[in-house]
């Protein structure tokens, strides 16, 4: 794969991330959104490929993306779409300047995980993509999930 392709299999990801069901959550279940736990996926970093790395200069924070072995085989075969089961999870980190080389910044603490899941059945109003967004302790966040996303 090309990273030229790699990208553009990225940016595809990235447009398909506008929804309505991204912002709805129960109270009831505070590791749990839109039917996603964390609990089910807390080992993501652990068992999914790393696809990408980047530092958001907006937020200071480095993002590790991860692909499930679904989502990896689509990325590596080039087809444009997700079949489903695919499933991608990030990590952030809050970062800090690197005291060992000035003009490097090192992660200092996960600042929240995000997850995106791919089922027709349970998600067609959104592309067909369900997401969760969960703090460094796999809780939803206390303030305004809507607002917390958009930041």
């Amino acid at each position: 794969m090309t990273s030229g392709t790699f990208f553009s299999s990225l940016l595809l990801l990235t447009l398909a991330c506008d929804g309505l069901a991204y912002f709805e959550h129960s109270a009831d279940s505070p590791d749990e959104m839109n039917g996603i736990s964390f609990k089910e996926h807390k080992r993501f970093t652990e068992e999914w490929k790393l696809v990408t790395v980047r530092f958001r200069e907006d937020s200071g924070e480095i993002r590790m993306t991860y692909a499930n072995a679904v989502a990896y085989k689509a990325m590596a075969s080039l087809t444009p779409s997700y079949p489903p089961g695919s499933k991608f999870g990030k990590v952030s980190f809050i970062t800090s300047d690197d005291p060992s080389f000035p003009s490097s910044k090192v992660p200092t603490a996960i600042s929240r995980f995000q997850l995106m899941v791919k089922n027709p059945k349970l998600y067609g109003e959104t592309n067909n993509w369900g997401y969760a967004l969960f703090d460094a302790d796999g809780k939803l966040f206390k303030e305004d999930v809507k607002e917390k996303t958009m930041a």
